[in-house]
């Protein structure tokens, strides 16, 4: 306890006149629920310098709605005046326990961090934002009003004091909460109008963000591997590069050879079997070139030059092979089916008459 008496937060005043939030709940939920709520405004009360009848005062309240819920044990029997007092009581001693382990900051204390705070601010050779100052400094002035090293931090309040967007300001706030210098205990809640809490950095922490990082030479990388002679391999790069030419030149030449024997006629590197009535003809066969599978050696004759008359001729023999084969077929198909003698009977087309045109008799009739 710092030995002076301040008033109570807003939020656990109102925390007492609206109670816990205990919705629905009944038995040990809703007790552990009010115990909550009487430890945090017990805690709040000593540490603001209240005693325990002071304490006691707020929730005997007629507007005390968490005094009514501690009467009601489990939220369904009433308790009796003595036992409410024993839980209180109760509630009031782990509290003091808990701020004899966590004592608050004495104004002397708070002063130095204060100062220490608007010294960091003021070094120029401090690497932070010039929003990240203006914001610290505002949180200087509103500890200093407070008298605490934990203010509270509105939004608005910053906007005034720096000067500064709206949105400046939360990227201040969130950056030198990532940095350490302004430590967010508590989130704001709009709906409850209630601020953010954040909390001064100590003085360790502001020597560490004064001390530039250190950055010292990276040893070379380990060698895994051993590195070839430049000259060795640029011998076999050439080696390598001559071997692939002379093959590259090699397969054009055969290539373009057999491009060549193709044109001339010469089909002996083609594997597909010729026309036979084509071959009886006598005339050279046009087949699709194709790769023969095994290894043979090309001839070096041409054939003659083949002309029109010669083209004209070889087709009327093709012709006169087909007639022929066709008779044949025929002749075996009447033989087979019996019809070889049968002869049909030729087919003597009737002069039209004409209905106009009258005959000598018919005139002599009339």
């Amino acid at each position: 306890m710092t030995g002076r008496e301040r008033a109570l937060g807003g939020t656990y005043v109102d925390l007492i006149r609206d109670g816990a939030d205990v919705a629905d709940d009944y038995g040990a939920e809703y007790d552990r629920r009010v115990w909550k709520a009487l430890n945090s405004t017990a805690i709040s009360a000593m540490q603001a310098g209240y005693d325990f009848a002071r304490w006691t005062s707020f929730l005997d309240e007629a507007a005390s709605s968490l005094g009514r819920q501690a009467r009601r044990a489990g939220g369904r029997k009433e308790r009796s005046t003595r036992a409410y007092r024993q839980l209180l009581g109760k509630v009031w001693d782990n509290a003091e326990k808990f701020v004899k382990a966590h004592p608050l900051p004495t104004d002397a204390e708070v002063a130095v961090r204060i100062a220490g705070v608007r010294e960091f601010v003021a070094d120029a050779d401090v690497d932070i934002a010039a929003s990240q100052r203006a914001v610290l400094a505002a949180a200087c002035d509103l500890a200093e009003q407070h008298g605490t090293t934990r203010p509270a931090l509105p939004l608005h309040e910053l906007v005034a004091r720096t000067g500064l967007t709206q949105k400046a300001v939360r990227h201040a706030l969130a950056k030198s909460d990532g940095e350490g210098l302004l430590t967010r205990e508590r989130a704001g809640d709009v709906r409850r109008r209630r601020a953010a809490l954040y909390r001064l950095p100590s003085p360790a922490t502001l020597a560490g963000a004064r001390t530039p990082p250190k950055t010292g030479l990276c040893a070379p990388r380990a060698q895994s591997y051993v590195p070839l002679n430049r000259r060795d391999t640029s011998v076999t790069a050439s080696v390598t590069d001559a071997d692939a030419a002379d093959r590259k030149r090699q397969q054009d030449r055969e290539r373009q050879r057999r491009h060549r024997l193709h044109g001339r006629g010469d089909h002996s590197l083609c594997t597909h079997p010729a026309n036979p009535m084509l071959a009886a003809s006598g005339l050279p066969v046009h087949v699709p070139h194709q790769r023969a599978t095994t290894s043979a050696t090309p001839t070096t004759e041409e054939n003659d030059t083949v002309n029109l008359t010669d083209l004209a001729r070889a087709n009327a023999e093709i012709n006169r092979l087909k007639d022929e084969i066709r008779e044949d077929l025929r002749a075996e198909l009447l033989a087979e089916l019996g019809l070889a003698d049968r002869h049909t009977a030729p087919v003597r087309h009737l002069r039209p008459v004409d209905d106009r045109a009258t005959s000598p008799s018919m005139e002599t009739a009339r």
